[in-house]
């Protein structure tokens, strides 16, 4: 997750980025091993936000941040991952670094997973529609949402994405929201099958891949594969059949959309730099 240089910097493990990685990868083998199952399971390398900021906000320049993380991917893709998961993301910015480094790297499936405050914008203020729109053009194989909130909340960010995207989306979100218990220790208190039935409408509004992030457990992804083999919402039918497909002209910023339709009418665009304000 965050086994990048910079963030292990933090921990004076930066120079062990290499052997880290690995042994990620190694232990995801292992519990594939010893599970003893015969399906095919696929292993993510895992790749999230430095922590640092980019400029101009910050002091760390683009074509070195997407350094940083084609280090991490390429001791990712030496230690045999099958895809890409970039996840956790607050900035648009960081998402391309990651996605940019990840084509220049391998030739791996990359899923980008952002997300998202209480008013639908993540931290830097980009909206759903932004951000599918963007990284879909960029070539992701997949884009969605993790963390943030349960699956009651997270709908209409689905539904958002949806309409600026034809890759398939992802959905993640946690067992509800973080409670404090009696001693003090941060709890998720969304039951397994709570859980389950809560994702039915991200599948419904258009989610294709799903899962849980924080507060899930084994459990909470076993209620809800049981639950959709037997709803068979997504049997034998395919993402693009069950959404329809999305064909729109657009162009965007960093935190909104603006359509500008398929009718050919010729549209003036006028671009304006004021560096001092």
């Amino acid at each position: 997750f965050s086994g990048n240089r910079i963030k292990l910097q933090e921990y004076g493990l930066a120079d062990s980025i290499g052997s880290i990685n690995k042994r990620l990868v190694d232990i995801s083998r292992d519990a594939i091993r010893e599970s003893g199952t015969d399906r095919d399971i696929y292993i993510a390398g895992d790749i999230t936000m430095t922590g640092r900021q980019v400029y101009p906000v910050g002091n760390l320049m683009f074509e070195e941040l997407i350094n940083i993380y084609k280090e991490q991917i390429g001791y990712l893709c030496e230690a045999g991952v099958d895809f890409l998961a970039v996840e956790t993301m607050m900035s648009l910015q960081e998402c391309r670094a990651a996605v940019i480094a990840a084509k220049e790297t391998c030739n791996l499936p990359v899923m980008v997973t952002l997300t998202f405050n209480e008013d639908g914008r993540t931290l830097y203020g980009t909206n759903p529609a932004t951000a599918a729109l963007v990284l879909s053009a960029l070539g992701v194989d997949a884009v969605g949402v993790n963390c943030s909130t349960g699956p009651d909340k997270m709908t209409c960010i689905i539904k958002q994405m949806a309409e600026y995207t034809d890759v398939p989306i992802a959905a993640k979100p946690n067992a509800g929201l973080p409670q404090l218990n009696e001693s003090g220790e941060t709890v998720y208190d969304m039951e397994p099958d709570e859980f389950a039935e809560g994702m039915m409408s991200l599948v419904e509004a258009g989610a294709d891949i799903v899962g849980g992030c924080c507060g899930t457990t084994p459990e909470h992804i076993k209620a809800l594969a049981c639950l959709l083999k037997k709803k068979s919402l997504m049997d034998s039918v395919s993402f693009t059949a069950r959404r329809g497909h999305v064909k729109r002209r657009a162009l965007s910023n960093e935190r909104d959309v603006l359509d500008i339709g398929l009718d050919g009418d010729f549209l003036v665009i006028g671009e304006r730099i004021n560096p001092t304000g």
